[in-house]
């Protein structure tokens, strides 16, 4: 197991609940366990475990990021990180991006997935399939997957080496500051015994602009903030409550889901 932060490295670190014990990193602000799974431990979980056949269309994020990426729309390349079935990779295929996927899981066996050029790996230099790791992409894309990062430094360290100059990167996400973790801050609940740290919207914001990105937009996706709470949420004053909520929360930005867009810039500032 790994004690230290995944991002600075630092054993420098407040508790922020004890059972399980979440802490936050003192130096950056990620949020993690107090002992994490190491990169053998991940792989060794992962090896076997097989991803969904299922494969749909989904539309909602590429109306984003044809607003704020277009030339990926036109002779782009994507990396889509930990792209689970492969939805997101089909769907920009459709649309006629040059998208290629990367997933820790085996892919169910379909006709289908045969022609996603998804490939089986991890994103790290040990792990990472040479075919994509001898191209460069206009834009990368971690979507639910970036917490699952063993070392977060050397993932921007990678993302610097296939990442075109100003190139995106492409977050969908949680953030740990959001309300859903205010009262429930076990991170494994919903992302299970592999995720590694879990970031405040501050400490996403302060690292995003350390490793040289610069943010174009951010969008906070709607939810029904009292069902997640755990209150009631059907009949009519409840969803008339659950509206002012939304608003308000989404005002502070602590609703639980953000796409992050960012651009890298050539002079972060490390």
């Amino acid at each position: 197991m790994e004690l230290d932060c995944p991002y600075c490295h630092s054993l420098d670190s407040k508790i922020i609940r004890r059972n399980p014990k979440v802490i936050c990193c003192n130096s950056c602000g990620l949020y993690r366990l107090s002992s994490r799974m190491s990169y053998e431990q991940q792989k060794e979980y992962l090896k076997n475990l097989t991803i969904s056949s299922h494969i749909s269309s989904d539309f909602l994020e590429t109306s984003i990021l044809k607003r704020f990426f277009p030339a990926l729309f036109d002779g782009g390349k994507i990396l889509d990180v930990g792209c689970g079935e492969g939805s997101f990779v089909y769907t920009l295929k459709k649309m006629g991006v040059e998208a290629i996927g990367l997933e820790p899981m085996k892919q169910a066996g379909t006709e289908q997935k045969a022609e996603l050029n998804i490939y089986q790996g991890f994103f790290n230099r040990e792990d990472i399939p040479a075919e994509i790791l001898h191209q460069k992409f206009d834009l990368i894309s971690f979507r639910e997957s970036i917490y699952y990062m063993n070392d977060l430094g050397m993932t921007f360290q990678l993302l610097g080496a296939i990442l075109r100059p100003n190139g995106g990167l492409y977050l969908k996400m949680h953030v740990a500051s959001s309300f859903y973790y205010l009262g429930k801050k076990d991170l494994t609940v919903r992302y299970g015994k592999c995720v590694q740290f879990m970031p405040t919207r501050k400490a996403l914001v302060s690292i995003l602009g350390k490793e040289g990105y610069k943010i174009l937009k951010v969008f906070w996706y709607s939810c029904n903030v009292l069902h997640a709470l755990g209150l009631p949420h059907s009949n009519l004053p409840a969803k008339v409550v659950n509206r002012v909520l939304e608003k308000i929360f989404a005002w502070t930005e602590m609703l639980p889901s953000c796409y992050y867009c960012t651009k890298r810039v050539k002079n972060g500032i490390k």
